[in-house]
């Protein structure tokens, strides 16, 4: 496999986690439900939250499709790497002629 490409699907696998991490900071507390009874808002608090989620679907998924490159690029390295050389077959043994 290209030494190369193997670096540069290592760095892509973690820049995602990266994002991972950052979209878990940033929306995560959002779209956990809040449990008791104040889970129940009005509209516009549905609203809200309804477009945390949105964002947090939306953002996961560019994420996941990078993921996806990533190890598609990491695949496609392991798939084009030259096949070893078949071993040469083996002679068949010389009879003296008579």
């Amino acid at each position: 496999m290209d030494p190369q490409r193997l670096k540069q699907a290592y760095e892509q696998l973690k820049e995602t986690s990266e994002r991972l991490t950052i979209l878990d900071d940033k929306l995560s507390f959002r779209v956990r439900n809040r449990g008791g009874s104040s889970s129940r808002g009005n509209i516009d608090q549905m609203e809200d939250r309804l477009r945390d989620v949105a964002a947090y679907v939306l953002e996961l998924r560019d994420i996941i499709e990078g993921l996806c490159t990533s190890v598609d690029g990491l695949f496609l390295g392991i798939a084009s790497r030259p096949a070893a050389a078949a071993p040469p077959a083996p002679r068949a043994p010389e009879t003296p002629i008579a």
